[in-house]
């Protein structure tokens, strides 16, 4: 990752305004072929996107986390017995079967 930021602010040091487009090229990046090879050519704004979902994940993780903790400190205080254990467990299993049949239906 680092090497990457690294040859991305390269890039942008070296960057001539009348050159055009801003280009992403091979330079500084873990070498699993040739970009010229493979006919594939990068503009700057490709790159953005990936950003973008690596960012909603993490959020997304971090929430999932926070989430699971707070589950947890609940089911430790009120989930004691062998009854409510089974109890939760089916909540659980409907929920989680009631958000797929609707996911399935809307799409």
């Amino acid at each position: 990752m680092a090497t990457w930021f690294l040859s991305m602010f390269e890039h942008l040091a070296d960057h001539n305004p009348d050159k055009g487009a801003l280009r992403l090229t091979a330079r500084g990046t873990l070498k699993f072929g040739s970009l010229a090879t493979a006919g594939i050519e990068m503009d700057f704004v490709d790159v953005h996107c990936p950003i973008v979902i690596g960012i909603i994940g993490g959020l997304l993780g971090s929430f999932f986390i926070n989430v699971n903790t707070t589950m947890m400190k609940y089911r430790k205080k009120y989930v004691t017995t062998t009854t409510r254990k089974l109890i939760e467990t089916g909540m659980f299993a409907v929920a989680t079967m009631s958000v797929s049949i609707i996911f399935i239906s809307l799409g």
